[in-house]
């Protein structure tokens, strides 16, 4: 990589070699929570030489991947395997090597649901609302991994449009309203 462009709120935020941004502090402070050297003992997600199998198909071969803090995103052409790397990481698609941690404590053998208790969420492109239930109801349903009864307001912070529409059906709402109702469900779990 000869350049690297950072972008913050949909303008460029800083633009150089890859070692420069890497070393900026105001890039640091924005995408990592702090510096370099603010590392946690153990990476919030970690996954060391992932295999997964569609039948005899090897569709992700020794993968790779840290994460030290935050929230992260895949992306990528389509076929090149974000979705099964979800689902792995999720539980959903088994892996047949590697291993998966998050802060430390290994996933592996958990079920779907173990995982996201751990604070582990997955928002798929389907987005797969409730939608005959409110948004509010929606934003509930992944409260209760965490025990809580109460939306957390910093929700709605994230996502105003939600709040003003909290009473709407999430069937009613925009293509671009439901994948934010489905990324606050996600959230709402921790």
């Amino acid at each position: 990589v000869e350049s690297v462009t950072m972008m913050h709120n949909g303008r460029i935020f800083k633009e150089g070699l890859p070692r420069e941004i890497e070393s900026d502090p105001e890039v640091q402070e924005l995408y990592l929570g702090g510096g370099m050297n603010d590392r946690r003992a153990a990476p919030a997600l970690e996954v060391k030489g992932l295999d997964v199998y569609y039948g005899h198909s090897h569709a992700l071969q020794g993968v790779d991947l840290t994460l030290d803090t935050g929230v992260f995103s895949v992306v990528g052409r389509n076929g090149m395997g974000k979705t099964t790397l979800m689902k792995s990481l999720m539980g959903i698609l088994p892996a047949k090597s590697g291993k998966m941690t998050m802060d430390g404590a290994a996933l592996d053998g958990l079920k779907s649901y173990e995982r996201v208790a751990k604070g582990l969420a997955y928002v798929p492109q389907g987005r797969m609302i409730f939608s005959t239930m409110t948004v509010k109801e929606n934003i509930e349903t992944g409260l209760v991994v965490s025990g809580g009864s109460e939306v957390p307001g910093d929700i709605y912070e994230l996502f105003p449009v939600l709040l003003e529409m909290k009473g709407r059906r999430g069937g009613n709402l925009s293509g671009g309203q439901q994948q934010q109702l489905a990324i606050a469900r996600a959230l709402a779990t921790k």
